[in-house]
């Protein structure tokens, strides 16, 4: 089974916490379901008085519970490693050192985030912080799938 690494890559950058994300091993499928979901099929497996959209996530949720040997989580990216990353990217690729100095006061406290944001603006950074951001991603992908003995497409 292979799977294209930057179908992964992003996967895991637009994952959120309300929901999992998993490939489903014999198609290669990537399957999304809510945490709502699956915690209601937990509960309560019936389809009743369900339609549509409704109904196909609550079969999703329930197949996966069911056959939960065939699907494989993908990780999802907390805010404490976006600030890692973020707090890496200032000391280990932003020059000059009065940059670096503005940068990482800026993302000290409630805010970390809208500030570092306006900073890359300010020094025209964003495109170094993408490319930056898209390289870490790529090794929590190649660290998921080496995990979970999956084959990349590079």
């Amino acid at each position: 089974m292979t799977i294209k690494l930057e179908t992964i890559i992003d996967e895991i950058d637009s994952s959120f916490r309300e929901w999992k994300v998993f490939v489903y091993m014999p198609t290669s499928e990537i399957v999304t379901v809510s945490l709502d979901d699956l915690r209601v099929v937990e509960d309560d497996d019936s389809l009743e008085g369900l339609s549509g959209w409704q109904l196909d996530a609550r079969k999703q949720a329930i197949h996966i519970l069911d056959h939960e040997e065939q699907y494989i989580e993908l990780p999802v990216l907390e805010d404490y490693e976006e600030y890692q990353m973020i707090e890496d990217f200032c000391t280990d690729v932003i020059q000059p050192l009065h940059i670096r100095q503005d940068f990482l006061k800026a993302i000290n406290g409630k805010g970390a985030f809208r500030r570092f944001k306006n900073k890359l603006i300010k020094y025209d950074l964003d495109e170094e912080w993408y490319a930056y951001r898209k390289q870490q991603l790529q090794k929590i992908a190649l660290q998921w799938a080496e995990k979970n003995q999956i084959k990349l497409e590079l």
